[in-house]
């Protein structure tokens, strides 16, 4: 299946100014999205991906708002 996501764990700050870890499986959860259509994103290994860039993916980051909006996935 043609991946259609690159979803991108990380920290966040509330406005409460708590720093909180959204991670991949929650960020999909989040926006909605099945892990079968996302690529994980790793800062560690960032050489593997360079591949990836010229093909038309949508990324998905945490968000301090927490205003998350599920994706349609029917486009």
């Amino acid at each position: 299946m043609l991946k259609k996501y690159m979803v991108h764990p990380g920290f966040v700050t509330s406005k409460d100014g708590d720093r909180h870890w959204i991670s991949a499986r929650k960020l999909m959860e989040l926006y909605g999205v099945p892990p079968s259509l996302c690529i994980i994103f790793d800062n560690r290994d960032t050489e593997s991906y360079s591949g990836l860039i010229s093909r038309e993916l949508t990324y998905l980051y945490p968000r301090n708002d927490g205003k998350y909006k599920k994706i349609n996935l029917e486009e």
